[in-house]
Protein backbone atom coordinates (compact mmCIF):
# COMPACT_ATOMS: atom_id res chain seq x y z
CA UNK A 1 0.00 0.00 0.00
CA UNK A 2 1.70 3.59 -1.12
CA UNK A 3 0.97 6.43 1.62
CA UNK A 4 -1.60 8.81 -0.24
CA UNK A 5 -0.95 12.72 -0.35
CA UNK A 6 -2.91 15.47 -0.04
CA UNK A 7 -1.98 18.41 -1.54
CA UNK A 8 -2.74 21.90 -0.44
CA UNK A 9 -2.01 24.96 -1.68
CA UNK A 10 0.23 27.34 -0.12
CA UNK A 11 -2.71 29.95 0.40
CA UNK A 12 -4.11 27.79 2.92
CA UNK A 13 -3.49 29.49 6.60
CA UNK A 14 -3.72 25.92 8.31
CA UNK A 15 -1.08 24.73 6.28
CA UNK A 16 1.75 27.31 6.43
CA UNK A 17 3.36 25.90 9.74
CA UNK A 18 4.39 22.71 7.37
CA UNK A 19 6.69 24.57 5.45
CA UNK A 20 9.14 25.23 7.96
CA UNK A 21 8.66 21.17 9.17
CA UNK A 22 8.93 19.97 5.64
CA UNK A 23 12.73 18.32 5.19
CA UNK A 24 11.54 16.89 1.46
CA UNK A 25 11.58 18.69 -1.57
CA UNK A 26 9.80 18.18 -5.01
CA UNK A 27 11.44 20.53 -7.66
CA UNK A 28 8.90 21.04 -10.84
CA UNK A 29 11.51 23.21 -13.03
CA UNK A 30 10.96 24.49 -16.24
CA UNK A 31 13.45 25.66 -19.32
CA UNK A 32 13.72 29.31 -20.00
CA UNK A 33 10.99 29.60 -22.15
CA UNK A 34 8.57 27.60 -20.02
CA UNK A 35 7.47 24.82 -22.08
CA UNK A 36 9.52 21.92 -20.99
CA UNK A 37 10.27 20.04 -17.67
CA UNK A 38 13.51 19.16 -16.54
CA UNK A 39 13.34 15.38 -16.18
CA UNK A 40 15.10 12.83 -14.12
CA UNK A 41 15.52 9.40 -16.32
CA UNK A 42 14.71 6.33 -14.03
CA UNK A 43 14.02 3.03 -13.99
CA UNK A 44 12.77 3.34 -17.96
CA UNK A 45 10.74 6.49 -17.30
CA UNK A 46 11.16 10.36 -15.69
CA UNK A 47 10.44 12.01 -12.44
CA UNK A 48 10.89 14.77 -11.02
CA UNK A 49 13.66 16.11 -8.85
CA UNK A 50 13.84 15.54 -5.74
CA UNK A 51 15.63 15.94 -2.28
CA UNK A 52 15.82 16.48 1.32
CA UNK A 53 17.28 19.29 3.40
CA UNK A 54 20.64 19.13 4.43
CA UNK A 55 22.26 20.04 7.72
CA UNK A 56 23.77 23.21 5.94
CA UNK A 57 21.03 24.18 3.70
CA UNK A 58 19.71 27.28 5.77
CA UNK A 59 16.42 27.21 4.19
CA UNK A 60 14.03 25.19 2.04
CA UNK A 61 14.94 27.15 -0.73
CA UNK A 62 18.72 26.49 -0.07
CA UNK A 63 17.50 22.46 0.06
CA UNK A 64 16.05 23.06 -3.43
CA UNK A 65 18.82 25.43 -5.02
CA UNK A 66 21.50 22.83 -4.09
CA UNK A 67 19.40 20.26 -5.10
CA UNK A 68 19.10 21.26 -8.68
CA UNK A 69 22.91 22.07 -8.39
CA UNK A 70 23.49 18.53 -7.20
CA UNK A 71 21.55 16.49 -9.46
CA UNK A 72 21.42 18.29 -12.79
CA UNK A 73 23.84 20.96 -12.65
CA UNK A 74 21.31 23.73 -13.12
CA UNK A 75 21.57 27.37 -11.48
CA UNK A 76 17.70 28.81 -10.62
CA UNK A 77 16.05 31.97 -10.83
CA UNK A 78 13.55 32.57 -8.02
CA UNK A 79 12.33 29.58 -6.48
CA UNK A 80 8.20 29.49 -5.40
CA UNK A 81 6.69 27.23 -2.76
CA UNK A 82 3.84 25.72 -5.44
CA UNK A 83 2.20 23.59 -3.07
CA UNK A 84 2.37 21.47 0.33
CA UNK A 85 1.99 17.35 0.44
CA UNK A 86 0.71 15.94 3.77
CA UNK A 87 1.23 12.36 4.02
CA UNK A 88 -1.08 10.81 7.30
CA UNK A 89 0.61 8.14 8.75
CA UNK A 90 -0.63 5.33 11.41
CA UNK A 91 -1.47 7.54 14.31
CA UNK A 92 -3.19 11.13 13.61
CA UNK A 93 -0.51 12.75 15.12
CA UNK A 94 1.41 11.45 12.29
CA UNK A 95 1.89 14.06 9.18
CA UNK A 96 4.69 14.38 7.09
CA UNK A 97 4.81 16.97 4.58
CA UNK A 98 6.91 17.72 1.59
CA UNK A 99 7.17 20.65 -0.14
CA UNK A 100 6.65 21.15 -3.99
CA UNK A 101 9.14 23.69 -5.67
CA UNK A 102 9.30 25.73 -8.78
CA UNK A 103 11.39 28.01 -11.14
CA UNK A 104 13.00 28.60 -14.15
CA UNK A 105 16.27 26.98 -14.98
CA UNK A 106 18.46 29.73 -16.07
CA UNK A 107 21.67 27.60 -16.91
CA UNK A 108 22.98 24.04 -16.72
CA UNK A 109 26.37 23.43 -16.80
CA UNK A 110 27.68 19.85 -18.19
CA UNK A 111 27.16 16.71 -16.21
CA UNK A 112 29.54 15.82 -13.77
CA UNK A 113 31.79 13.00 -13.40
CA UNK A 114 30.15 11.78 -10.10
CA UNK A 115 25.91 12.77 -10.89
CA UNK A 116 24.07 9.99 -10.22
CA UNK A 117 20.98 11.16 -11.81
CA UNK A 118 20.74 11.80 -15.81
CA UNK A 119 18.56 15.02 -16.68
CA UNK A 120 16.79 16.37 -19.22
CA UNK A 121 14.13 19.37 -20.58
CA UNK A 122 11.65 16.93 -22.39
CA UNK A 123 7.92 18.74 -22.92
CA UNK A 124 5.12 18.14 -20.43
CA UNK A 125 3.49 15.55 -22.40
CA UNK A 126 6.23 12.89 -22.96
CA UNK A 127 7.24 13.33 -19.43
CA UNK A 128 3.70 12.56 -17.93
CA UNK A 129 3.21 10.08 -20.62
CA UNK A 130 6.67 8.36 -19.29
CA UNK A 131 6.46 9.14 -15.36
CA UNK A 132 6.83 6.18 -13.04
CA UNK A 133 7.83 7.15 -10.15
CA UNK A 134 4.00 7.72 -8.81
CA UNK A 135 0.24 8.29 -9.44
CA UNK A 136 0.23 10.21 -12.83
CA UNK A 137 -3.12 12.20 -12.34
CA UNK A 138 -1.10 13.45 -8.96
CA UNK A 139 1.86 14.73 -11.18
CA UNK A 140 -0.57 15.93 -13.51
CA UNK A 141 -2.05 18.06 -10.96
CA UNK A 142 1.05 19.39 -9.46
CA UNK A 143 2.83 20.15 -12.76
CA UNK A 144 -0.47 22.39 -13.54
CA UNK A 145 -0.13 23.87 -9.88
CA UNK A 146 3.81 24.96 -11.09
CA UNK A 147 2.58 26.20 -14.23
CA UNK A 148 -0.40 28.22 -12.62
CA UNK A 149 2.09 30.16 -10.13
CA UNK A 150 4.55 30.06 -12.62
CA UNK A 151 2.24 32.59 -14.79
CA UNK A 152 0.78 34.39 -11.79
CA UNK A 153 4.36 35.19 -11.20
CA UNK A 154 4.72 36.65 -14.15
CA UNK A 155 1.48 38.33 -14.70
CA UNK A 156 1.48 39.87 -10.95
CA UNK A 157 -1.92 38.20 -10.28
CA UNK A 158 -2.65 35.81 -7.04
CA UNK A 159 -5.50 33.57 -6.81
CA UNK A 160 -6.64 32.78 -3.47
CA UNK A 161 -8.80 29.89 -4.49
CA UNK A 162 -8.38 27.19 -2.12
CA UNK A 163 -7.87 23.60 -3.51
CA UNK A 164 -7.37 20.20 -2.14
CA UNK A 165 -7.26 16.78 -4.15
CA UNK A 166 -6.98 13.78 -2.32
CA UNK A 167 -4.58 10.95 -4.33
Amino acid sequence: MSNKHTIHIIHEPLFTFAWDKAENVNLILFSEDGNKILAVKKEGGFDILRGFRDWDDDTIEDAARREANDQASATLDAVTIAAVLSTQGELLSEVSYELVMTAYVKSRGPRRAWQETECKFIDKETFLARYTSGDREEMEVLIGMAEDFRVRRNIGKSNNNSFQAQF
